[in-house]
């Protein structure tokens, strides 16, 4: 295993974990990372498309709750939750993983990478 991947797990195990943001990105970097290991950058766009992947899966299936406050949800959850409303209007209410239905929808990478969100990764 790559340096750099070691040393993103020793950062996700021993990371306070205090919301999902964190996990996610550092897993959407991993992804990438694995996917293209020759690839010396990777944009933020790619990354923001695996975080919504990773909120879809989630979501679609378990409707986890993302934060302790819901009637004040992170921007990135109530964004997924729009997309997937609109695609189980389409489609039915079936989940499906995100990597099966990615064709069939439309993401808006600003609403992924909403402030919100950017202020977690500081």
């Amino acid at each position: 295993m790559n340096n750099y991947i070691k040393d993103w797990f020793f950062v996700i195990k021993n990371c306070s974990v205090d919301n999902t943001y964190k996990m996610g990105w550092g897993k959407s970097i991993i992804e990438c990372c694995n996917e293209t290991p020759n690839e010396p950058n990777i944009s933020f766009d790619r990354i923001s498309l695996k975080m919504f992947k990773y909120y879809w899966n989630q979501t679609i299936f378990f409707d986890l709750q993302q934060s302790p406050n819901p009637i004040n949800p992170p921007e990135l959850y109530t964004y997924v939750k729009e997309v997937i409303s609109s695609y189980q209007s389409d489609y039915g209410f079936k989940p499906v993983l995100f990597d099966k239905v990615e064709d069939k929808i439309t993401i808006d990478i600003k609403n992924v990478l909403g402030t919100q969100n950017i202020k977690h990764l500081k």
